[in-house]
């Protein structure tokens, strides 16, 4: 791709726990409509009835609206296969107090409690994973779920683990462990969820900064080469998260960096978590200006020894798992 060529590029961002008050201040809204961003908002169970009003309020501005709904911790928060049933049910909710054509976004991860096990190597969270999974029916759950809300006009974004991209195509080993199936559902768009800053700050900076950006590179190229016009990747990050322990960018330059690397990648949807990180900030219109116009590196980062390593690990990891899959169906 000409570095000198300037695709059209979709700019979202995430917005977890800005109230919907703050959300629809004029400073906000102004900060949004003039860089084009649309914004994915968090929808709770207590949040639902605000839902009209929230999405009366940025059509009026001029604010392209996303919802993403996310139910109780005790019932995951996220949406797998674990819990697609409740989930599915609750987004479908979502959508009808919403206008056609407003897009929904999937946060697709294992039950909340299970990530916390993960992030902090309990192996009683793997036994999880591989015992209470119930991929068939929260597969087809979730499929249906994406053919309706298509059939009713609304756009479908998953946000998805990027070690997703190592099943490849054809296969679903990563998908079917952490119940979260992207392969074969009618996503719009898959935004892989890989944050250069969590990296670096949950190995204790085993994979330092440059690495992780060597990995980002791997993941976009990935994601492009996988999912053409639907690849998206989402960046940061700024601020923290539901789980209470991730580590931020360290400076707007890391994010201009991230950015100008995506799209270097071909990667042209791009979205940023997230927006309550960016309003905590004393500078919040150089952040997002500096999502929204940074443009494509004329060169990207080098590929540092250990990402290869790691995408090497995730590649035989999912034969690994695929093999057990296997094993497993085979004895009923």
């Amino acid at each position: 791709m000409s570095m000198n060529s300037a695709p059209k590029t979709t700019r979202r961002i995430w917005s977890e726990f800005v109230s919907y008050e703050e959300l629809c201040s004029e400073h906000v809204l102004k900060m949004l409509r003039e860089h084009e961003l649309q914004v994915l908002v968090a929808v709770t169970p207590s949040q639902l009835e605000d839902v009209p009003r929230l999405s009366a309020h940025m059509q009026a501005a001029g604010v392209s609206l996303g919802l993403w709904p996310m139910v109780a911790d005790d019932h995951g928060r996220w949406g797998s296969t674990f819990n697609a049933h409740h989930f599915a049910g609750f987004a479908t909710a979502v959508s009808e107090l919403a206008p056609e054509g407003t897009t929904i976004a999937i946060d697709l991860e294992p039950p909340i409690t299970i990530m916390h096990g993960l992030l902090t190597g309990r192996p009683t969270a793997y036994r999880q994973l591989l015992r209470t999974n119930n991929w068939s029916v929260g597969h087809q759950r979730l499929r249906d779920l994406l053919q309706l809300l298509g059939q009713r006009g609304y756009p479908c974004l998953a946000a998805a683990n990027p070690m997703l991209l190592g099943d490849g195509r054809g296969e679903s080993a990563w998908q079917w462990l952490f119940g979260t199936p992207i392969a074969d559902l009618p996503f719009d768009a898959v935004s892989f969820m890989t944050y250069t800053s969590l990296i670096s700050g949950y190995t204790k900076g085993l994979l330092s900064r440059p690495i992780a950006s060597s990995m980002l590179m791997q993941t976009a190229a990935s994601a492009q080469r996988q999912w053409g016009s639907r690849a998206s990747i989402s960046l940061g990050t700024v601020g923290g998260g539901a789980l209470g322990d991730e580590v931020p960018y360290g400076s707007i330059e890391e994010l201009r960096e991230d950015v100008a690397t995506a799209l270097a990648c071909g990667v042209t949807d791009l979205a940023l978590f997230d927006l309550s990180g960016v309003l905590s900030k004393n500078n919040p219109d150089e952040w997002i200006s500096a999502f929204a116009t940074t443009e494509a590196a004329e060169t990207l980062p080098r590929v540092r020894r250990r990402a290869r390593m790691v995408k090497v690990g995730i590649k035989q990891g999912g034969s690994a798992i695929a093999w057990y899959r296997r094993r497993r169906e085979s004895r009923g």
